[in-house]
């Protein structure tokens, strides 16, 4: 079972970023939402300044204003412990090559076991980071 975390979703489709507000929230997190790359990023500057930075940000791939590429780049530089799960409604190719600053690389509509088991893996790794452990 994965903690209880501050979730910011980036996706310019209502549908989507509606539906992984709510699996998230019945999780339990705390989640903000966005309908596009700069809204988010916009956000994560807030949550920052605010000293309740995101634990995780789930961003689309493809998104009118900044691509998802982009939203991890600007994320790392605000927040280098948030961590980003990649959302891409592209095939991904076996053995496909995760891209820099992007720490989970998920289909989309992302299946929820896969969705839970990234949260758990991110939730792992920012507590051996907050520890010192990395």
């Amino acid at each position: 079972m994965t903690h209880r975390m501050h979730i910011l979703v980036i996706d310019d489709y209502p549908l989507m970023a509606q539906a992984l507000d709510r699996i998230l929230q019945r999780d339990g997190h705390r989640v903000v939402v966005a309908a596009s790359g700069r809204e988010g990023l916009d956000c994560v500057d807030r949550a920052q300044q605010q000293g309740d930075p995101f634990a995780v940000v789930i961003t689309d791939f493809s998104m009118i204003d900044l691509d998802g590429l982009a939203v991890a780049e600007a994320v790392k530089r605000t927040s280098s412990l948030t961590r980003v799960v990649l959302l891409t409604a592209y095939l991904l190719p076996d053995g496909a090559q995760q891209p820099p600053h992007v720490d989970w690389l998920l289909t989309k509509p992302p299946k929820l076991a896969d969705l839970r088991a990234a949260l758990a893996d991110v939730s792992c790794d920012r507590q051996r980071c907050a520890a010192g452990h990395r």
